[in-house]
């Protein structure tokens, strides 16, 4: 409080915040002044409190695991912005700037969104809300080793992308590399093949690295371990020990 005296404080998911240290809160809020840990007077401060939540304080309010005295102080100007579902011609434009930002820090050329996509992401119904738009996007280039996002390269969890209709004159569907060996036909592997390769290609991409790599592929540090171990029991490992 006393580093953004004169300014703004932000205070992120207010209706997780501890009943001991909203009470704390609201002493601050009410006499404008802190008191330093082993401060011998109080100090006086001047800020601007914006409070975020993606709950509904009155229903925490109600269920008694938020203060209704804390939540009339800051409900002074409320703004509710709207659901990701709800501002479908957001989310392309959204998705183009979470693109450029990946594969700007991933080293690879600006791509393109599909129309197929484009398409898809607008029938989606969020329920990671931007958030999950962006670990999307991101997930996308990395699976796309920087060619343009088609719908193979995405992965969503909170429902089905939806099932088309294969055409016969189109490629067979290939499974995306992140390296430069070719792309090997999903048809030609095995389930247990197509789910090693992936795990793989993504360590390979992000240098090793579980806890990214779990975020890409939507799966626990915990179960790529497993798998690792599974594909080193089978004799399927490299040199210095990376999985290939």
């Amino acid at each position: 409080f006393e580093q953004a005296d004169g300014g703004t404080l932000l205070l992120d998911e207010i209706s997780e915040m501890d009943l001991h240290l909203q009470a704390k809160l609201l002493r601050i809020i009410q006499e404008s002044e802190v008191d330093r840990l082993g401060g011998k007077s109080p100090v006086p401060v001047d800020v601007r409190i914006i409070a975020t939540t993606n709950t509904d304080l009155r229903d925490r309010v109600s269920e008694k695991k938020f203060r209704d005295d804390l939540y009339y102080r800051l409900n002074v100007i409320p703004v509710t912005i709207p659901t990701l579902r709800e501002r479908k011609g957001d989310i392309t434009l959204l998705a183009n700037a979470f693109l450029e930002k990946y594969c700007r820090l991933n080293g690879v050329a600006t791509a393109t969104l599909s129309t197929e996509v484009a398409s898809i992401l607008e029938r989606y119904t969020w329920p990671g809300n931007v958030r999950e738009l962006e670990n999307i996007i991101e997930r996308s280039v990395l699976l796309s080793g920087g060619c343009n996002i088609c719908p193979e390269h995405l992965y969503m969890e909170g429902e089905q992308r939806g099932a088309r209709k294969e055409d016969v004159s189109q490629p067979a569907l290939c499974l995306p590399v992140l390296n430069d060996r070719k792309d090997i036909a999903l048809e030609d592997m095995t389930l247990r093949e197509v789910e090693e390769q992936l795990i793989c290609e993504t360590l390979e991409r992000v240098g090793g690295n579980r806890t990214e790599a779990s975020k890409i592929l939507g799966i626990s540090v915990r179960t790529i371990r497993n798998k690792l171990n599974e594909y080193k029991s089978a004799g399927r490992q490299g040199k210095e020990g990376m999985v290939v």
